[in-house]
């Protein structure tokens, strides 16, 4: 999952959720109307961004604006359309599965090449998904694929030599040199097989319901240009920066916080795209970016909450496309502060939140409030949760019971500590401001100190990155998540998940999160995260506050079967097309 981006298979909170907007009704999911008229090909279709990609590199890369890049130049077996169904991409067809779901086998299409005219095989997809488990990866994917059959032993064999070079036994080099074996020895063992070029197996240690969006929704890299670089290596690669996928559009070039430019890919195995040239501009501010949208600099930018109707109304050349996402923002509050360890004291907090006023206020009606993880654009979601309406009587009285009582200034004091903390939030936007304002606010009028830290997103990222050894835990910070198209959350809310940032640990919700990745039927899959979902809310280690909708300008040039879905807008750009004459 995308923190900040994130899928659910990786991570996470993109820039971009906070330029989008939500409020107290069900969203609407407008499409730009199509043109009449037969498709052309030819012209530039340029997007704004307000953040730079990191790693194009489809197993590196943890912000959503890289994702959305990758999608662009790299494939994955399968795709997923406007239902958010998944389809065929360099598989032929969904996979076959045998031995209860412990055995998954993809077809690959044939004639596939990489851009650099290379013939893409069976060979490149065990390459990546072994490149992702060597012992000197430096990304975020591996725990995703810890059922395939020998990785948890394989994981469990580099810890116990990490802990041998800890303890002496080994030094650093023989340690590396002993995981890399056992690196090679699994890779040689039947867990992922690749028969003959066009076939791919993969085996599981048990059935594994996430296998379709953690390798089939995983992009596929070139093996004959990385196989030198795996580990620590590729971080640095060349390839990052100047990549070669088999997807619709072909690199070009990559100004830093400038531009990325695509050109379409004539041999791409779907038809090669309507359009040439594919542009991504970053502008330094969303309201920079809207200016150039209206003046027909760009094709394609969010729009603010703010500006939804002045562009709906009055800016002629632009359609207005607004639809709901995977997103969620959210409140951490650290299970490992003495502030917060009290159930009591998180539900006061949360009570203490008019959520539907802030959302009406500060988002204007695009999208709905957030009471537990998951999204109301997913087959899982359950509204079946606790709801911590407004009632700052209730927050009052729960403090009290607590052993929080009222100081001489108003702010309250237990065993001669004040309730006051530090809160962290992204101040590169309006909408991020104006909401911690409004949150420190209504957490002084039940007597909580809540001591605002403005910082950037890549700053608070790494303090509260649960990987990050020497990082300083934030009390308290606003951040969101894309939860992506499956409901497998292991990696955030598992005692020992990945991206268990605030140090949560609930074995009920563990045993649930284990029983939702061995179901393989998705009607007997949603009760389980209906129940997870019901736990998170009871326990309320995060604070949800809400579900966005996005808001996109599109230029009136852009023509096609255009429409916006919890997956993107830009699923189906290959048919896409620039009027002629505009």
């Amino acid at each position: 999952m995308n923190r900040r981006t994130l899928s659910l298979t990786a991570l996470a909170v993109l820039a971009a959720i906070s330029l989008t907007a939500c409020g107290g009704k069900a969203s609407n999911n407008t499409a730009a109307p199509i043109a009449a008229g037969t498709p052309v090909k030819g012209g530039t279709y340029t997007v704004a961004t307000v953040i730079d990609a990191t790693f194009l590199n489809t197993i590196l890369n943890q912000d959503q604006f890289s994702n959305e890049v990758n999608a662009m130049i790299f494939d994955s077996l399968l795709n997923q359309n406007d239902k958010m169904e998944w389809v065929p991409s360099l598989a032929t067809e969904l996979p076959k599965t045998e031995d209860g779901g412990k055995k998954w086998t993809f077809k690959l299409r044939d004639g596939v090449k990489w851009q650099d005219g290379v013939d893409f095989s069976s060979a490149d997809v065990k390459f990546t998904f072994a490149a992702i488990l060597h012992p000197g990866y430096t990304g975020v994917r591996a725990s995703g694929l810890t059922a395939i059959k020998g990785v948890t032993a394989l994981r469990d064999g580099y810890k116990a030599v990490d802990a041998d070079v800890t303890a002496n036994k080994l030094t650093k080099e023989q340690g590396d040199q002993k995981k890399v074996a056992a690196w090679e020895a699994w890779k040689q063992s039947d867990a992922i097989q690749v028969p003959d070029k066009t076939s791919v197996i993969f085996l599981f240690d048990k059935p594994f319901a996430p296998a379709m969006a953690n390798i089939a929704g995983r992009g596929i890299l070139p093996e004959h240009l990385l196989k030198d670089e795996v580990g620590a290596k590729m971080k640095d690669s060349k390839f990052n920066r100047n990549p070669v996928g088999t997807g619709r559009f072909s690199f070009v070039e990559w100004k830093a916080n400038d531009r990325i430019v695509l050109k379409a890919n004539d041999n791409w195995f779907g038809g090669r795209p309507n359009i040439d040239q594919y542009i991504i501009r970053v502008f330094p501010d969303n309201n920079t970016a809207m200016a150039a949208l209206e003046k027909g600099e760009i094709d394609r930018a969010d729009v603010a909450a703010d500006q939804f109707d002045r562009f709906k109304n009055d800016v002629k050349n632009v359609n207005m496309i607004e639809y709901p996402t995977l997103n969620y923002r959210n409140i951490s509050l650290d299970q490992k502060n003495p502030l917060f360890t009290d159930k009591n004291v998180r539900y006061a907090l949360a009570y203490a939140m008019d959520k539907e006023t802030l959302v009406k206020q500060l988002l204007l009606g695009h999208g709905i409030t957030a009471w537990s993880h998951g999204s109301p654009s997913r087959w899982d979601y359950s509204d079946k949760v606790m709801k911590f309406e407004y009632n700052k009587d209730k927050a009052k009285q729960l403090l009290d019971a607590a052993g929080w009582k009222p100081g001489p200034d108003g702010i309250r004091v237990k065993d001669g500590k004040k309730f006051s903390f530090d809160f962290y939030y992204v101040g590169s936007t309006k909408t991020e401001a104006d909401a911690a304002q409004v949150i420190q606010a209504a957490w002084k009028e039940v007597g909580v100190e809540a001591n605002l830290k403005s910082t950037d997103q890549p700053t608070l990222l790494d303090l509260s990155d649960a990987g990050n050894p020497n990082r300083k835990q934030p009390p308290a910070y606003l951040l969101g998540w894309n939860v992506g198209t499956e409901p497998d959350s292991y990696s955030i809310w598992a005692c020992d998940g990945t991206f268990n940032d605030i140090s949560y640990c609930n074995k009920q919700v563990d045993d649930l999160l284990n029983q939702g990745r061995a179901e393989l039927d998705q009607s007997k899959r949603a009760p389980i995260y209906a129940k997870l979902q019901e736990q998170l809310a009871a326990d309320q280690p995060y604070i949800w506050l809400w579900f966005p909708n996005k808001i996109v300008g599109l230029s009136k040039r852009m023509a096609g079967p255009i429409a916006g879905t919890p997956v993107g807008i830009e699923w189906n750009i290959e048919k896409w097309w620039i009027q002629p004459g505009k």
